[in-house]
């Protein structure tokens, strides 16, 4: 079988960022004859993905194979977890174990599964680098499948909301990071084509769910890590629960720490007004509400942060 050649740079670039990276044999052929299809239709060994896709495994454990036992590749690209020596892959750290935060590489090609039937429209904004809805609008029909599009990562974890390990998440942002450096070689550069599995269908509506960061969480580190002019402003919890606490913001106590914010409209040229924006086509559970930071009053978005 022939190699799926635009990622083959892909675990030593993973490894230059300084994240633990296995090559599980065979990765660079999987899976065969199914190639990565560029937005004309065309299809080549030599094509990379158009975006990259993050799931969660829902279950804590999981075992990264590039082939099951019966022959079935695998449903992801790459899995990530607490690795314990052995090959299995864990949420949470297991005593006795060496738990290294640890990306396992199964396929170079599109898989054949993981991100299934969706809404074509996600697709046209990732490859405008416009962020789509955290959660899927519309009809999914006809039915448009991801897979040989987007390239699919899945976080060994639960998606009920529990905590995710903070190296795990830090080797999810690295992944991300890389995939967009790599593709600015590509014919089709990225700038922010990081999506979630509840991104693209509405039949996996928490996927991935994790706390504290979620997945916009997620998507913010990545552009962050970048230096994307679009998000240099970011204020993060922690600032927003400290600007609160030192007395600057008065108001919207009850909305804090769970949501993200960003100023809709500001007043004057301080630092602080200039909240992060997040662009409302990123957010759910939208609603308004009047925060006064010092003496400057701006209006402000915040959404559920349960991403």
């Amino acid at each position: 079988m022939r190699q799926h050649t635009a990622l083959i740079p892909l675990p030593n670039e993973l490894r230059a960022y300084g994240l633990n990276v296995i090559e599980m044999d065979g990765w660079d052929t999987a899976q065969g004859r199914y190639r990565w299809t560029l937005e004309d239709g065309s299809k080549s060994y030599d094509n990379p993905p158009s975006g990259v896709l993050f799931h969660g495994t829902a279950g804590s454990v999981s075992r990264p194979v590039v082939r099951t036992r019966y022959g079935r590749w695998s449903v992801a690209n790459a899995w990530v977890g607490l690795d314990n020596g052995t090959g299995v892959l864990t949420t949470h750290p297991v005593a006795g174990s060496i738990n290294r935060p640890t990306i396992y590489l199964t396929s170079a090609g599109p898989c054949r599964y993981s991100a299934g039937r969706g809404y074509q429209p996600v697709l046209d904004m990732m490859r405008d680098d416009i962020r789509p809805p955290l959660d899927a609008e519309g009809s999914t029909f006809p039915w448009k499948y991801a897979n040989k599009h987007v390239f699919s990562v899945e976080n060994t974890h639960p998606n009920d909301g529990s905590l995710i390990d903070g190296d795990v998440f830090d080797h999810l942002v690295g992944f991300g990071v890389v995939l967009h450096q790599m593709s600015q070689e590509w014919d089709d550069p990225w700038t922010e084509r990081t999506l979630g599995h509840r991104t693209w269908t509405k039949r996996k509506p928490v996927d991935p769910w994790f706390t504290p960061h979620g997945l916009i969480g997620l998507q913010d580190e990545i552009q962050r890590e970048l230096g994307g002019d679009m998000w240099i402003r970011d204020i993060t919890d922690e600032t927003w629960t400290g600007w609160y606490e030192d007395g600057h913001i008065t108001g919207g106590a009850d909305v804090m720490p769970d949501y993200y914010f960003s100023s809709t409209t500001t007043t004057g040229d301080d630092e602080r007004v200039k909240a992060f924006n997040i662009a409302q086509q990123s957010m759910s559970k939208i609603q308004q509400q009047v925060i006064t930071i010092d003496t400057e009053t701006v209006q402000v978005v915040k959404t559920v942060r349960l991403s």
